[in-house]
């Protein structure tokens, strides 16, 4: 299971989670053995699809979103889908997170994206994600 926490969750069960999903990715066991949200190449759904790469959900399906958009006509990247369409949905698609808990950016800050190659800019165990 992916490590994804709200500032809802209290501190002490964020801790704990974190300690455990650490655990996990040292070990390459669960999820962190095929996890390639760091880097990976987003060119179509089935590059992400069950097949595909795997990556954090919530990730996947921003990207899923933008594909669909793209398909429709969106002329951008990933993070510029993210940020326009988050204009007019209240920050449903670019979520606020903190980074060790003092930081606060948004979730497009976060995503690099080179051509073909999205690069995720943080460690998923260092992010919590802002209730809305």
């Amino acid at each position: 299971m992916y490590y994804t926490v709200y500032t809802s969750t209290p501190f002490r069960h964020r801790r704990l989670l974190r300690q455990a999903a650490l655990q996990a990715r040292t070990a390459q066991r669960g999820v962190w053995a095929q996890d390639r949200t760091k880097e990976f190449l987003l060119v179509d759904q089935s590059s992400i699809n069950v097949a595909g790469q795997l990556i954090l959900p919530k990730l996947f399906r921003r990207c899923t979103d933008y594909l669909k958009a793209v398909a429709k006509g969106f002329d951008g990247n990933l993070t510029d889908w993210m940020v326009e369409v988050s204009k007019s949905r209240s920050r449903s698609e670019n979520d606020l997170v903190l980074i060790n808990d003092t930081i606060e950016v948004t979730f497009a800050d976060l995503i690099l994206q080179r051509n073909r190659t999205i690069a995720f800019q943080g460690d998923l165990l260092d992010i919590t994600f802002i209730e809305k």
